[in-house]
C-alpha cells in the first residue's frame, strides 16, 4: 500500500484519534491502579533448586498436508544446570493443524516439567496456565458427551482408562518417553482414521496433556513443588471492571491489566494476587473439560491466581498465573517467595529471569531446522498454483 494514503488517513483521522485520550481521566485511572500496587523490594536468595521449561514449534505446509516438530526443553539449576528436553517430529493432514501442533507442544512441555519436578522445588512455565486448559477446537462443551462416545466407539470402550494407565506408566521414564513422547499416538496407528474422526482424535490428545498437567498440578497441591506461570504479554481485564463511565467514556475501551500497571507504575512490587472465579462468581473455568477419569473433578477443585510483578525499578511487568487448592490465604506470602526467586534469576538491568531466556532459547525450532527435516525426508514441494506469489506449499 502506498505510504501517501496511510497519511492521508492519518490526517483525516488525527483528531478523532487525539479526541478519544483527552477524554480519559488519566489521574482517575492512576487511583485505581494504586488501589492494587504494593511496593516490595525483593530479597536476597538462593537461585538453586528452581528450573525453567519452555517449548518450541515450527512447521513447513506442503500441499494437502504438513510437517511440523514440536519441543519441550526444562532447565534445572541446582550445583549446576541440567537440562531435559523431549522432540517430536510428524507429518499432518487437515484440518485444525494449528491447534493439534499447539497441542502436542504443550504435552512436551508438561513432560519436561515432571522431568525437572523431581529434582527442582519451584518451576517458571513459560505461558499460561488457563491457555493451556482451554479445550482446542473443534472440541465443544455442548457437544463434549457425543465426542467421548465417538472416541469409545473408535479406540475402544476403556480407551480413556488405558491412555491415563500408559500415560502413568512412563510418565518418569525419561529413554522411553523420549523416543515415543506422544503416547496417545500410538493409539491411532492401525485404525483408518479420516476428516470425519478428527474431533475424537484431538480428544485423546487432549487427555493425554490433561492427564500429564494434573500430575503435575498435584505435586502442587501437595507442596512438593511451587508452578508458576510466566508471561510477558496479556489481554487481561480483571482488575478494572469497575471503572465508571466518568472515566472512560462510553465507547472507550478499557486498556489491558498489564498496560496499565505498566503505565502507572515504576517500582519493583506486585499486584494484590487476586482469583478471577471468585470474583466473577463462576462455579466452571474451563469449558470442554472431559468427565472422564477424574479429571473434570480435579480441574473443578483448582482455581488460578493471577498476580503482576516487577522485579527492578523501570523494570517490564510479568504476569504471573499460580494455580491454588483451597489454601488462599498464604497467597501473597507465595508471591513474594516467588518474586525473591525470580530477582535472584533476573539481570538488574532488565528485570528478566534468564533461565526463562534459556529455556526459550534451547527449545526454539529455527526455520532453517524444519526446512533441513524436510529436504532430509525428501519432502518437495507440490504445485499448488501459489508459485507467482514466491510462496513454496
Amino acid at each position: 500500500m502506498s505510504e501517501t494514503l496511510i497519511y492521508e488517513a492519518l490526517d483525516r483521522r488525527r483528531e478523532e484519534i487525539l479526541g478519544k485520550l483527552r477524554k480519559i481521566n488519566f489521574d482517575a485511572l492512576e487511583e485505581h491502579v494504586y488501589r492494587y500496587w504494593n511496593n516490595y523490594v525483593p530479597a536476597e536468595t538462593e537461585i538453586s533448586g528452581l528450573a525453567a521449561i519452555d517449548g518450541g514449534e515450527g512447521r513447513r505446509e506442503f500441499f494437502g498436508y504438513t510437517l511440523y516438530i514440536v519441543s519441550g526443553v526444562s532447565i534445572v539449576y541446582k550445583s549446576r544446570a541440567k537440562q531435559y528436553g523431549f522432540v517430536d517430529i510428524d507429518i499432518l493432514h487437515p484440518p485444525s493443524i494449528g491447534e493439534r501442533i499447539s497441542l502436542f507442544r504443550e504435552i512436551l512441555e508438561g513432560r519436561a516439567g515432571l522431568m525437572a519436578s523431581r529434582e527442582a522445588e519451584t518451576l517458571f512455565l513459560d505461558g499460561s496456565l488457563r491457555s493451556i486448559m482451554i479445550a482446542p477446537r473443534p472440541l465443544r462443551e455442548e457437544t463434549m458427551p457425543e465426542t467421548i462416545a465417538k472416541a469409545r466407539e473408535i479406540f475402544g470402550d476403556n480407551v480413556f482408562e488405558d491412555l491415563e494407565m500408559n500415560v502413568l506408566d512412563k510418565l518418569y521414564d525419561y529413554e522411553s518417553t523420549w523416543y515415543n513422547p506422544i503416547i496417545s499416538h500410538s493409539f491411532m496407528k492401525e485404525k483408518c482414521l479420516t476428516d470425519k474422526h478428527n474431533d475424537a482424535i484431538i480428544l485423546i490428545e487432549y487427555i493425554e496433556k490433561l492427564i500429564i498437567y494434573r500430575e503435575l498440578l498435584r505435586k502442587m497441591k501437595k507442596r512438593e513443588n511451587t508452578l508458576v506461570y510466566v508471561s510477558k504479554r496479556s489481554r487481561a481485564q480483571n482488575y478494572f471492571k469497575d471503572v465508571g463511565e466518568d472515566i472512560l467514556p462510553p465507547g472507550t475501551p478499557l486498556p489491558s491489566d498489564i498496560v496499565l500497571f505498566q503505565w502507572f507504575t515504576r517500582e519493583p512490587g506486585y499486584s494484590t494476587p487476586i482469583i478471577p472465579e471468585d470474583m466473577e462468581e463462576r462455579s466452571r473455568r474451563f469449558k470442554a473439560m472431559p468427565g472422564v477419569i477424574g479429571l473434570r473433578e480435579f480441574y473443578d477443585g483448582m482455581k488460578i491466581a493471577i498476580t503482576y510483578v516487577r522485579l527492578v525499578e523501570d523494570g517490564p511487568l510479568l504476569k504471573l498465573e499460580i494455580p491454588v487448592f483451597g489454601w488462599k490465604g498464604e497467597l501473597e506470602e507465595l508471591v513474594k517467595q516467588v518474586i525473591n526467586k525470580l530477582y535472584a534469576s533476573s539481570s538488574p538491568s532488565d528485570g528478566y529471569p534468564y533461565p526463562l531466556i534459556e529455556a526459550d532459547k534451547q527449545a526454539k525450532i529455527p526455520r532453517a531446522v524444519v526446512d533441513n527435516v524436510a529436504q532430509l525426508l525428501g519432502l518437495s514441494p507440490v504445485p499448488s498454483g501459489r508459485e507467482v506469489l514466491g510462496e513454496w506449499r
